[in-house]
């Protein structure tokens, strides 16, 4: 299974997003319910972005872009403590969406959504994006 093994190479990555998880207040089946959900999350918007770039070089190259300019400024628009909850994650991978959808025309809605919440999820376990009570 593609989601284990990628939690095998990455067990560092996992555990920090377990401990930022942990800092939003969530516990138990919820805990592993969302390190789930963003792990099978941030593996279909890779995979999807693997399509995107072979099917349409443009629109990769555009959501790329926005994925990179939206991390440059994480530290600064998301700085640890900014983000409580999860409902405060979700709005962070909306404005994303929005932000690959005018960028990327060639890019539906739904993909859109996809690829903001693997790039979410990308940042949760890389470290940029932070929450209260972390380190």
């Amino acid at each position: 299974m593609e989601i284990a093994k990628w939690q095998e190479q990455n067990n560092p990555l996992f555990l920090d997003a377990e401990r930022k998880l942990r800092d939003l207040g969530l516990v138990g089946e919820s805990l592993s319910a969302a390190l789930r959900t963003l792990l099978s999350g941030y593996l279909k918007g890779e995979n999807m972005l693997t399509s995107l770039r072979s099917s349409f070089p443009d629109g990769w190259q555009a959501v790329e872009r926005v994925k990179s300019m939206k991390e440059d400024l994480l530290a600064l628009e998301y700085p640890p403590g900014a983000a409580e909850t999860l409902g405060d994650v979700k709005l962070i991978a909306e404005e994303l969406a929005k932000e690959i959808c005018m960028a990327a025309p060639t890019v539906d809605q739904q993909s859109a959504r996809a690829l903001a919440w693997s790039a979410v999820a990308d940042w949760v376990f890389r470290c940029p994006l932070d929450f209260v009570g972390s380190e």
